[in-house]
């Protein structure tokens, strides 16, 4: 078997690097990202259907702050951090964890164009003596080009509605939040923007998301989620929506016992066909609520514990179609199934190339026969290997 030359190995190994380096990028829609920027988190988490009968979402945080007043130019970093404090908290002394779900900052440039930065969900430490250091909160994206941001409109702060989390009671305590934006240049040139008023608001107790249907789910059948933690009592619901119209077509709402232990489930059908003449696959949006406790003062207030992004399809049978098969496949895997297919193609037709070319051989000499009383030079030796015994 003929051996493959490094030659020919190394374009395949090219073409394999340069596909599974669009993987790793997957997500960034190929903007240049720099430290602790992830820019996966879905947008559609701001865009949630209004509760009916209750009030607006509370417990989360929007907060505007001033763009830069300049242009910043292609290679510059733009970066966000924030930091928190207790606002209000009996007793005044001591500590406690806060989760900070995820967030992002939105900042306009241009007619009508924007960009956001997103920051991974996190636990933060909050003092009733300190404010938290704002540089562990820090997150910025490199720009690859020149930007001059809308002067008519702030940049803002949010977490996408979402309600911060603490182990302590809803409503014992009151947490203040600010933040800022800053620009790296290449150079190493820092500007940093003013920070914002502090905005407080009120943590919403631990509920932890646990076993759920996941981010597929199929017509007629059913979506179910559970929540651990402290949810005795606790009025929780759970609501699916289409996301383009906008309608939040099924919805549960229950009270956990107060004698109860282990994980609450909530269900909720999809029937067999979407509403408003929608086709599948269709994007759809999962959220769990906290409608307080119906015991408690803060009763008549809504905090949004989770959202889901949710492919919904069409049944399948037990043997699953290749259309389900290929719905399952993300953009990533199949660059992965392409680069590896294109390194094969490569190796085979320079095999092929140099297998047309014919085998290499060496000229065979005439025989001569020598002149009398000449000696006699030895035999060539034979071109193949030696025999095997």
């Amino acid at each position: 078997m003929r051996a493959v030359s490094p030659s020919t190995i190394c374009p395949a190994l090219a073409i394999w690097a340069v596909l599974m380096s669009l993987v790793v990028v997957s997500g960034s829609a190929f903007l240049p990202i720099g430290r602790g920027a992830s820019p996966t988190q879905p947008a559609t988490q701001a865009v949630l259907a209004r509760v009916l009968n209750k009030t607006a979402p509370n417990g989360n945080l929007t907060i505007s702050v001033e763009e830069p007043r300049f242009t910043a130019v292609a290679g510059d970093f733009v970066g966000m951090q924030f930091e928190l404090k207790v606002a209000q908290w009996t007793p005044t002394d001591g500590s406690f964890n806060v989760t900070v779900p995820g967030c992002k900052g939105v900042f306009y440039y241009g007619a009508n164009s924007s960009f956001a930065l997103f920051e991974n969900r996190q636990n933060i430490t909050v003092s009733s003596v300190n404010n938290t250091n704002p540089t562990l909160t820090q997150v910025d994206l490199q720009l690859s080009a020149d930007t001059s941001f809308d002067l008519s409109k702030d940049a803002v702060f949010s977490t996408n509605l979402l309600a911060l989390m603490t182990p302590l009671p809803t409503g014992t305590i009151n947490v203040s939040a600010r933040w800022q934006w800053y620009v790296l240049t290449s150079g190493g040139t820092l500007t940093s923007g003013n920070w914002s008023n502090w905005v407080s608001t009120t943590p919403v107790q631990d509920a932890w998301l646990g076993q759920n249907t996941g981010g597929q789910v199929t017509l007629n059948s059913n979506y179910t989620a559970c929540l651990t933690g402290p949810v005795q009592g606790r009025n929780i619901s759970l609501h699916i929506e289409e996301v383009s119209p906008l309608d939040d077509f099924s919805n549960t709402t229950k009270t956990v016992p107060l004698n109860w232990t282990g994980p609450f489930c909530l269900q909720i059908p999809i029937g067999a066909t979407l509403p408003n003449n929608l086709t599948v696959p269709q994007p759809l949006l999962v959220h769990l609520w906290d409608y307080g406790r119906s015991y408690y003062h803060l009763s008549n207030q809504t905090r949004l514990l989770y959202v889901i992004n949710v492919k919904c399809v069409n049944a399948t049978s037990s043997s699953p179609s290749w259309d389900a098969f290929l719905l399952r496949i993300s953009w990533q895997e199949w660059a992965l199934i392409a680069g590896v297919g294109v390194a094969v193609a490569v190796v085979a037709l320079r095999l092929w190339f140099r297998r047309k070319g014919g085998p290499i051989s060496r000229p065979t000499a005439t025989p001569t026969t020598p002149p009398p009383g000449a000696m006699r030079s030895p035999p060539e030796p034979p071109l193949t290997g030696p025999k095997e015994s």
